[in-house]
């Protein structure tokens, strides 16, 4: 279930909520910290020779041991192993909780994989995809997404008494099938196998700030940021949380799997109790939230050795098209203010209205294109996939560095030291620190390999380029 609520907070309430995330949570700053405990490997979750990965529980449910097609994200048809089936069992409860600029990192933020986010792009998905997909998320506010975890165990694939040497094997029709036609044997089998299947329950919240302002924003990052976190009821969090929902300026959205006949929340008490009944909801009906799934090339008696496919493009299309689709969707906003005759954004040097529809235009056409590949490659053996019109992400689609665009944008009028007379001639370094440097220290934070991670010469690149613009005008 999934609910989005912009709501007045009692004191009293938010005192509750934080004792409760504080009786079962392992807080950090970044998910590595968290994910150590319930996962063997976060990374990009692209495949390498004898890959293993999570990958979230399909819609329509797998078996233990069924084939994978971890290219198109889908469960084959057949079991091909030899496997007995084992579990262990008890709890383990984690949390944690990261700021997020655009849509894409949000997904990544709550395990929706890049294989998932290209599909959500060119079809209607369901579940936590579905609500990553549409839960409202705009740039401008302070936004942070967290991430809390109840683990019952997991069952897994352990080796059979029935096989030499007691593996996971390939049955011996599978075994000779790879051997003479390994092409039927991926389209009955897939490229991977479910190793594990994971089960509790899972809540993923995602808390925006109305806030503008630099010193605030930081205030804000700080007091959520704190030393052991500050949740008890008079801490830094919970005082900033009770600041900004009393003047509606705190929305909170959620996504809960996990238990049976448990209420829908309508109001905050309602939310406290579903954060509250976490564990016991995951006890009593935990949820199939997660799947291991392992590639047939790790196994003792797979025929040969293969390339794996290369499906990095598939990370590059999902950041892509999520971080210009949030930039799309500040554009649309700021312009819907401006048909109100609201003054609440600054321009620099040759930028207005008009400039920001042509900026509009050119990002809409990118997004089609990408839209358009999306839904070309979600299923690799498509026969429109071939050798002149393969599964890859063209320069000019590939947004992952996105800042070229959002520096074209305004700044909120209510960020410090900003005139609101709706245009400051001497405005690029504000929209350097609010455009590029902030965004690019979070995404360091999370991820040094991330392209919208610069190094400081290139954010000095950008700043000479708006000067440049504005001296030749």
């Amino acid at each position: 279930m999934w609910l989005s609520t912009a709501y007045p907070t009692h004191q009293t309430s938010w005192s509750l909520i934080l004792t409760t995330l504080l009786t079962f949570s392992i807080f950090a700053c970044h998910p590595s910290s968290a994910d150590e405990v319930t996962e063997p490997s976060e990374g990009t979750g692209f495949p390498s020779n004898g890959f293993t990965r999570m990958v979230e529980y399909p819609i329509d449910g797998v078996r233990l041991g069924q084939g994978w097609h971890d290219d198109q994200g889908e469960k084959a048809q057949a079991v091909c192993i030899d496997f007995q089936s084992e579990m262990d069992d008890g709890q383990e409860q984690s949390m944690n909780m990261e700021v997020v600029t655009d849509r894409s990192e949000m997904m990544q933020s709550m395990n929706v994989t890049a294989e998932m986010q290209v599909k959500a792009i060119a079809y209607e998905v369901s579940g936590k995809a579905s609500y990553a997909k549409n839960v409202e998320m705009k740039s401008e506010n302070m936004n942070f997404v967290a991430h809390a975890l109840v683990n019952n165990g997991v069952i897994f694939a352990a080796p059979s008494e029935q096989v030499e040497n007691q593996a996971i094997a390939l049955t011996p029709y599978f075994r000779n099938l790879a051997s003479r036609n390994y092409p039927e044997f991926e389209r009955q089998c897939g490229e991977a196998f479910v190793s594990a299947i994971y089960s509790g329950a899972e809540l993923n919240a995602v808390l925006s700030f109305a806030e503008q302002s630099n010193s605030e924003r930081e205030s804000i990052e700080a007091s959520m940021k704190g030393s052991g976190w500050g949740f008890e009821a008079e801490g830094a969090a919970s005082q900033k949380m009770e600041q900004y929902s009393k003047s509606s300026e705190l929305r909170i959205s959620y996504y809960q799997t996990g238990g049976q006949g448990n209420p829908i929340p309508t109001d905050q008490q309602g939310f406290v109790e579903a954060i509250n009944r976490l564990p016991q909801l995951a006890a009593e009906a935990g949820y199939n939230y997660r799947i291991m799934v392992q590639s047939y090339r790790s196994l003792p008696n797979f025929p040969g050795q293969r390339d794996e496919p290369d499906n990095i493009f598939r990370e590059q299309l999902a950041v892509s098209y999520g971080r210009l689709l949030t930039i799309h969707d500040e554009i649309t906003e700021i312009l819907q203010d401006l048909d109100t005759n609201d003054e609440g954004w600054v321009f620099g040097p040759d930028m207005n209205g008009d400039s920001l529809r042509v900026l509009q235009d050119e990002i809409k056409t990118k997004l089609r294109a990408q839209r358009a590949l999306a839904r070309r490659c979600a299923f690799s053996d498509d026969e429109e996939v071939t050798e002149q019109a393969p599964c890859e992400l063209p320069a000019d689609l590939n947004t992952m560095n996105d800042y070229n665009y959002s520096i074209l944008l305004p700044l909120p009028a209510s960020m410090n030291d900003i005139s609101d007379s709706g245009y400051v001639e001497h405005i690029n370094p504000e929209i350097i620190d609010y455009r590029v440097r902030r965004v690019s220290e979070f995404r360091c934070e999370d991820d040094l390999d991330d392209p919208g991670c610069l190094m400081n010469h290139e954010i000095d690149k950008l700043f000479t380029s708006l000067n440049e613009k504005v001296s030749a005008e």
